[in-house]
């Protein structure tokens, strides 16, 4: 029988429980990391759309 399950009643013993617990807060953390990073990406191409739009308009007048 597998070891993360009690030999008596078959449900996942408290180490596999604790187990999973940890895993799903190490994916939660990357998850919130990759949230940031990707926050982070849309910030600057924000940034680079109006810097475009700017130049376009400041080219526009002038020309």
């Amino acid at each position: 029988m597998n070891s993360q399950f009690s030999r008596f009643n078959g449900k996942p013993s408290a180490i596999s429980v604790s187990r999973i617990s940890y895993q799903h807060s190490a994916i939660s953390y990357q998850h919130s990391a990759i949230s940031i990073q990707l926050s982070a990406i849309s910030y600057q191409l924000m940034g680079y759309h109006r810097l475009e739009a700017c130049a376009t308009t400041l080219l526009d007048r002038c020309f």
